[in-house]
């Protein structure tokens, strides 16, 4: 009888919860692959978007968030073409503003910055020296990524010493290798990177100047389910996640 009670009880509150979610608003959000925010292994999409559209989800009863994934270059086209409503870590300079696309956006939300990494050089005394003169150095870069050194210029720049691949990790394992000077990588990323990896910590130099500093938005298309507005109030959320306010450096 206990057995049969406890049934019904777990039956009642799959149904609620499914009837929660089926009243909550869909907003899809857009994301394409960009460790640490958002990875995919067969159908396990793990990262800290995909933490973060948890969090959200869980913790507000009006939206439901739903990851549509999408590509470095094809996120404009699928943002105006209605695929997705928002894309979270983004803003208007990487691209956008390029294309005309319409769009609004929050205010900032999260920063991150880049750093231009390479390999230890022994016969260097003052390592950073390496990150002296960009020009003279053969740099891996993130194809479909925007640069400050590039003038967040939205296509791959042709030059015989920019190498561009899909590969962030790559991109260090091979200047590790000798194949390419420096390569540029976010902090969040490298932070990763070095706790997977920690016998790589004292065999690559971090520069001491920045490339960019990330201030992340969200960027919504003109009808999106959820505005602007709605977007900003979940923000004070985030901050209530120990893990998110140090991951997204929240203050």
């Amino acid at each position: 009888m206990r057995s049969f009670k406890s049934l019904i009880l777990i039956l009642i509150l799959s149904f609620s919860s499914l009837s929660l979610e089926a009243s909550k608003i869909e907003v899809k959000v857009g994301m394409y692959i960009i460790p640490p925010f958002y990875s995919r292994i067969d159908q396990d999409a793990s990262g800290i978007l995909v933490d973060l559209i948890k969090y959200l989800n869980e913790n507000q009863k009006k939206f439901q968030f739903k990851i549509v994934e999408t590509s470095p270059r094809r996120r404009y086209r699928d943002l105006e073409n209605g695929i997705y409503d928002i894309i979270f870590f983004e803003n208007s300079i990487w691209g956008w503003s390029n294309r005309n696309i319409k769009l609004n956006e929050t205010k900032v939300f999260a920063t991150g910055k880049d750093y231009y990494i390479a390999k230890k050089d022994p016969r260097l005394k003052n390592q950073q020296v390496m990150f002296a003169n960009l020009s003279e150095k053969v740099i891996l870069l993130k194809s479909g990524f925007h640069y400050g050194f590039l003038k967040f210029k939205s296509y791959d720049v042709k030059d015989k010493n920019l190498i561009y691949t899909n590969s962030l990790e790559g991109n260090i394992k091979n200047i590790l290798r000798g194949k390419g000077d420096i390569t540029v990588i976010n902090d969040s990323f490298l932070k990763m990177y070095l706790k997977r990896h920690p016998k790589d910590k004292d065999k690559l130099v971090v520069s001491e100047k920045i490339d960019q500093v990330h201030n992340f938005k969200v960027l919504a298309r003109p009808n999106s389910p959820i505005s602007i507005d709605e977007i900003e109030k979940l923000f004070p959320l985030l901050k209530n996640s120990t893990y998110l306010r140090e991951v997204l450096h929240l203050k």
